[in-house]
């Protein structure tokens, strides 16, 4: 299957260098038109893929001519559409928990378009992709050369949705969801479509860190909450190969990845690179320097509060202990209390009970 990958992309490079249009693929099709044929080669070569495409089970090739339509792929000859226009589709399988890419042009564009948010999130997506490819992991899918199992867990972590820590008011910057952006897997190695998530997760994961987004007379600002909050401006355009994803990465799988922690972990970050930040400076790419201080700085600060938190927790425990022992000790009390009045009671009526039998005796 992975060199039968190959050949299709290889195949469909060909006829764009040929004179065809541009290539499209989705998660469902791979289309490319305007195709001229001048060989006998490419009849063949069609009509091979084509049979080992639908035997492998990775979709249906089909071939369409502005003359003649719908071609059947298995019976049509050179002459049928030599002087014809044709578009050339591979049908790909639809399935919600796996997908395949022949190109990693395709790849990037479907992590661009956010086109795998309506996924289901209980489960996470197996991606095949054509080439060299080192499988990695995030929270939604795991990245894995083509072939590879397609039978993943269920997903039993998530990470928060930065939306409710992050004000966003272009409503355009902030991810939705930060599951295909943490990685909770790393590639042995680099490689292409590893590159090309990264491309795309640094530009997602620079806008989940400010405590603000806001846009005003076209001009974008972050604003970071903290000893000191100033609007910063957005870098335009935004050089990304020169933002360290490793550190951003860090910082946002740090904050995020325990829902519960979240608030206050993005609260005492959002504090300290405020108050390191370098005036004059501009988003993303005046952070490269602070990060790493910023983050340690919060550590430490969230380090400290887990202390004071456990100390409070010692204190309430012993409060706790003393005030169940004033109750066990109420208790005890209360018990001999009562059973003295009963003994007390017990010996008055036996007392009566005497005389009247010594009365009874004497009469």
């Amino acid at each position: 299957m992975k060199q039968l990958a190959l050949e299709l992309r290889s195949f469909f490079e060909r006829l764009t260098a040929s004179g065809g249009s541009a290539q499209v693929e989705t998660t469902h099709i791979f289309r490319i038109d305007e195709v001229s044929v001048t060989s006998s080669g490419f009849v063949r070569e069609l009509k091979d893929l084509a049979q080992r495409v639908c035997s492998v089970g990775i979709g249906k090739m089909e071939l369409f001519g502005e003359v003649s339509d719908s071609i059947e792929i298995k019976d049509f000859d050179l002459e049928d559409v030599e002087n014809d226009r044709l578009t050339v589709i591979l049908e790909k399988p639809t399935d919600d928990d796996w997908c395949y890419f022949l190109t990693l042009k395709g790849f990037e564009n479907w992590l661009r378009t956010n086109q795998f948010s309506a996924q289901n999130s209980q489960k996470k997506m197996c991606v095949w992709v054509a080439g060299e490819t080192f499988e990695f992991s995030t929270h939604q899918f795991l990245v894995k050369e083509m072939g590879g199992d397609r039978n993943l867990p269920t997903a039993t972590l998530h990470p928060e949705k930065p939306w409710k820590m992050v004000r966003d008011l272009t409503h355009s910057l902030t991810p939705p969801s930060l599951e295909p952006w943490l990685l909770t897997a790393e590639p042995i190695a680099e490689s292409e479509p590893f590159t090309a998530w990264k491309r795309v997760a640094v530009e997602k994961l620079s806008f989940c860190l400010p405590a603000e987004i806001r846009k005003e007379d076209d001009e974008a600002h972050v604003i970071f909450r903290g000893g000191r909050s100033l609007p910063i401006a957005i870098d335009q355009p935004i050089n990304w190969a020169d933002i360290n994803f490793e550190m951003l990465h860090d910082t946002c799988q740090w904050i995020y990845s325990t829902p519960r922690e979240c608030e206050t972990k993005f609260q005492l970050f959002n504090n300290h690179i405020a108050i390191n930040w370098n005036s004059g400076t501009t988003w993303p790419s005046g952070s490269t320097p602070l990060l790493k201080n910023s983050l340690s700085g919060a550590k430490e600060a969230f380090a400290f509060h887990l202390q004071d938190q456990s100390k409070e927790a010692v204190k309430s425990l012993g409060d706790l202990r003393k005030g169940l022992q004033d109750e066990v000790n109420k208790t005890q009390t209360a018990t001999r209390d009562l059973i003295s009045a009963l003994w007390r009671d017990f010996a008055v009526a036996g007392v009566v009970l005497a005389l009247k039998m010594l009365a009874l005796m004497e009469n």
